[in-house]
Parts: structure tokens; C-alpha cells; sequence
């Protein structure tokens, strides 16, 4: 099979080097080189993209935010990024929107092709509160989860708060059900 033509090479893990590089095929395998004269180097994945998603892959979330101040727009602006990579946080989850009010942020999603719809309300910390230790009871108040360690950046708090998600989907889902019928609209995204 060809690489497809969507192929994003910054999502290789490790630092890419120069000379990263498509191989040519053996000069043995004639119908792969057959293949490549008349179709070109690269795959067109547009017959099998998932429409939920990007050209690239990505996940299309729907983004709002209302009455937020700069830090939580960032902060806000890298989780939304996390989450839009497939399986970044677990393979089962959809992202479907994930909206940010002052500073809390609702992420709506589906678990695979079930067609529940959920809601997960977490806190979003000002660079304040990301660099003082908090004490030991408002750690999900303040932060959606329990960081291991502080001070810490946003984009720390971003991949944590993912990380968390990972293990709650694992054991469950994170936040509450909502009803199949209660948003047309979210249902008809699916």
C-alpha cells in the first residue's frame, strides 16, 4: 500500500532529519512500480477519510469561547489541538466540541460509533494557579485532575489533563451521559 498523500511528518515521534525520505521499490516488484507510474508516489485517501475528520486526520471539533481571558483562550487552544489528534487521548474517543466559558471548558464526545452523547465540565488554571502548589483537596477543583508536579506550563496541563481522560475512558467514560435524544444536532454530526 502507498503512503497516502495526507501523510503529516511532524507527527513522527523523534526529531526528523534531512534525510527522511520516501524509498524507491525494488526494481523487482514491478506492479508496485507499475502502480506509481500511473497513479503517482502517494495514495489519494479521500475514498476512505472518516467525514468527521480533516484532510490531514485530524478530528473537526466545534470551538467556542465566551467571556475568557488570554491565558485560558491558550490553554483552551492547546487541548483543543491535543484532542484533535485520533487517539491522542484514547482510540474510543470522538471529540465532538469542546467549548470554554470563563474558565471552564465543557468537551462534548462520543465513544466509538455508540451514539451516546457525553459532557465533561473540567476547570481551566490561570498561569497563577499552575505555579503554586495547591493543597491536597482542591486538586480537581482547581486543575480537572491531580498534576504531578508544579510549577507547571500550560501545555503541562494540557497533556495531563489528557492523560487523565486516557485512563478514565479506559475504566469507563469522563463526565456525564447525556440522553440520545436530548441534542438533535450533536446526533446528527455523527
Amino acid at each position: 500500500m502507498l503512503a497516502p498523500n495526507n501523510f503529516d511528518w511532524s507527527r513522527v515521534d523523534g526529531q526528523l532529519e534531512e534525510n527522511v525520505r520516501k524509498i524507491e521499490p525494488l526494481p523487482a516488484n514491478i506492479a508496485l512500480r507499475q502502480q506509481i507510474l500511473r497513479e503517482g508516489p502517494f495514495a489519494d485517501p479521500t475514498a476512505y477519510l472518516d467525514p468527521r475528520t480533516t484532510a490531514d486526520g485530524r478530528w473537526r471539533i466545534e470551538a467556542s469561547v465566551r467571556e475568557a481571558d488570554r491565558d485560558a483562550v491558550e490553554a483552551i487552544g492547546l487541548l483543543a489541538d491535543l484532542l484533535s489528534i485520533r487517539g491522542y487521548v484514547h482510540s474510543a474517543l470522538v471529540p465532538l466540541s469542546l467549548h470554554l466559558s470563563g474558565r471552564t471548558a465543557t468537551l462534548t464526545y462520543r465513544l466509538g460509533d455508540r451514539p451516546e452523547v457525553y459532557d465533561a465540565a473540567v476547570p481551566v488554571p490561570s498561569r497563577a494557579d499552575m505555579s503554586a502548589p495547591a493543597v491536597s483537596t482542591d486538586w480537581i477543583e482547581r486543575f480537572g485532575y491531580h498534576p504531578p508536579t508544579f510549577p507547571m506550563a500550560t501545555e503541562q496541563w494540557a497533556r495531563g489533563l489528557c492523560a487523565f481522560w486516557t485512563e478514565m475512558v479506559a475504566y469507563g467514560r469522563i463526565g456525564d451521559a447525556r440522553p440520545p435524544w436530548s441534542d438533535r444536532r450533536m446526533r446528527s454530526r455523527g
